[in-house]
Parts: structure tokens; C-alpha cells; sequence
């Protein structure tokens, strides 16, 4: 059995499907796990003001890593047209669930993650753990369509909760597998540049990955945004958010303001700081936001 914290009876939460995913966690994964449950964290967004967030579980497993797990109850679907959650109630009516849960635990999990990567140091700054979200619905068989981004190995249905540990498994199995980065070397900021728009155009292009610009972002430091191109000819790019969601472009930003982002597919460029060094945290924020593919352009010079 795993352990739970903090230390209580998992019939005494309140929340029904919390309490359903909770005994499922404790009794059928190995007692080397330990199970947060309702797990509260302080973020602050760029002016610097704090705001509270809440994740319903976090499981930690010493032998996969860190898995952050949002709950939703009642029967539920997706609708592919508005890009809305819906909850069914029993007499078929459908309401929207204003929070998409599976932002909502990708929003817990980076904003928990900076902050073990603020207060631990790791070789290359890469982390030594695997870690990954999931979404369960306890209370229903899930077979409806799903956003684009998300594997179906990410929702824990009332299915799947009957087999956890080989669930939860194969969750960390695909984060395993995915954003393993692509290392490319360039002696100048212009040079990453197009060997940047390379990467874009093989992703890109029809008859090539088949991405749409919506799917692919170029992350740079902000410092060099004098140098940034126009575009990746024949892929158009936007500084634009708005625009890069329409599909636009592919869009081009720098990593601070990416922030609390993700794509399907991120290009890095990591210029050198004067001081030899290279901004940490930002770096490790802008590899963490790519979805499935990553790719970092090492710049010798900046």
C-alpha cells in the first residue's frame, strides 16, 4: 500500500471522486509511493503578484518519479468544435467546466516543478526524475474525443482506476519516452536562427512533420530580440499570441514571457550570459513547456 499525506483515512475527504482516486492510489500501488493529497502551492505571475493554486494529488515513485493527478467527477465530455470540457448530468443537459483540467494540472505541475528546481541543483540542469499529469474520471468509461495534445494514456477513467499501478505506469511511461531534446551547436545568434527555421520548416512544411504553425514555438532570451527574423521563409511567424493560436504563425517569443505556455513542438536557442553562465531557471523553463518535440540550439557567441 502506499502512503498517504497527510496522514488520514482516505474515506474521510470530502470530495467523492477525490476520495474514489485516493483509496485506488493507497491500495493498489507499492508502499514505496507516497500520495499527496491536495497539494497547495504559491505561484506569482509577471508583476510579481502571488496567487494560490491547489493540485489534487501528487504521487511520488522513487522508481519512476513525480506524477500530478487532477480530478474530475460526474460524467464528462470534450466537444472538439468549441474546445470545451462538458459535464453530462443525469438528465442529458450539458454544462461547460469553465477550468480545462488537464491546463489545470499542467499549470500545477510547472509551477511545483520551478520551484524543486529553484531549491535543488542537477547536472546540466536537467532533471534526474521523469515527471507528467494525468486527468481522472472516476465516475465514467471515457470513450469520447479528446484535444489534440492529450493521449488517451493520460485520462484515468473509472476503467483504469480498476488497474492503477498499471495505469499510472504507463503514464510515466509516455512522459519517459517524449521531449528527449535534440542538441544542435551554432557559433552565432544568426547561425541558431537558421538552423532554427530548418527545424521549423522540416516540422512544418506539407509533406514534411505536417505541423501546424499553432503547434511549434521558437523560444529565445529576450535580450536578442533585435536579432529575431521576420518569419522562417516560407513558414510566416508572429510575435503575437492571439495570432499564433489562429494559426497564424509559428510563434516566436521570448522565454520569460512563454511562461506558463506549451507547445507540441519547441525550438530552444540558449545564448551565453556574460559571465560564462547561462540563466538557469529560464532555460529550464523554456525545455520544460515542449510537448513532444524539443529541440535546443547551443550558441557559442551571443
Amino acid at each position: 500500500m502506499a502512503r498517504l499525506i497527510p496522514k488520514i483515512d482516505p474515506s474521510e475527504i470530502e470530495n467523492p471522486g477525490e476520495r474514489m482516486v485516493a483509496k485506488a492510489l493507497v491500495n493498489q500501488l507499492a508502499s514505496r509511493v507516497e500520495v499527496f493529497h491536495s497539494f497547495n502551492w504559491l505561484g506569482a505571475n509577471k508583476r510579481g503578484t502571488l496567487f494560490e493554486g491547489e493540485c489534487d494529488f501528487v504521487v511520488l515513485d522513487l522508481n519512476n518519479g513525480m506524477l500530478f493527478v487532477e480530478v474530475k467527477g460526474g460524467s464528462l465530455e470534450f466537444d472538439p468544435v468549441s474546445m470545451e470540457w462538458l459535464r453530462v448530468l443525469p438528465n442529458g443537459e450539458r454544462r461547460v467546466i469553465v477550468k480545462d483540467p488537464f491546463m489545470q494540472v499542467r499549470k500545477s505541475m510547472h509551477e511545483i516543478m520551478e520551484r524543486v528546481k529553484k531549491e535543488l541543483t542537477f547536472e546540466e540542469n536537467q532533471m534526474p526524475f521523469t515527471f507528467g499529469y494525468a486527468v481522472a474520471f472516476p465516475d465514467c468509461h471515457y470513450t469520447g474525443a479528446l484535444p489534440a495534445s492529450i493521449s488517451p494514456d493520460l485520462v484515468l477513467d473509472a476503467l483504469k482506476c480498476q488497474d492503477l499501478q498499471a495505469s499510472v505506469q504507463r503514464v510515466f511511461d509516455r512522459f519517459r519516452q517524449q521531449t528527449q531534446p535534440e542538441f544542435i551547436q551554432a557559433r552565432s545568434l544568426h547561425e541558431g536562427f537558421a538552423k532554427a527555421g530548418k527545424q521549423v520548416r522540416e516540422w512544418c512544411m506539407p509533406g514534411a512533420g505536417g505541423l501546424r504553425t499553432s503547434q511549434v514555438a521558437v523560444l529565445a532570451s529576450g535580450s536578442s530580440e533585435q536579432e529575431w527574423p521576420s518569419d522562417f521563409q516560407p513558414v510566416l511567424a508572429t510575435r503575437n499570441f492571439n495570432q499564433w493560436r489562429k494559426n497564424k504563425g509559428v510563434l516566436l517569443s521570448s522565454w520569460s514571457r512563454f511562461k506558463g505556455l506549451e507547445a507540441d513542438a519547441i525550438v530552444v536557442l540558449e545564448t551565453p550570459f556574460p559571465d560564462g553562465g547561462r540563466e538557469n531557471v529560464n532555460r529550464y523553463v523554456a525545455r520544460s513547456r515542449a510537448k513532444h518535440l524539443l529541440t535546443v540550439i547551443q550558441v557559442e557567441e551571443a
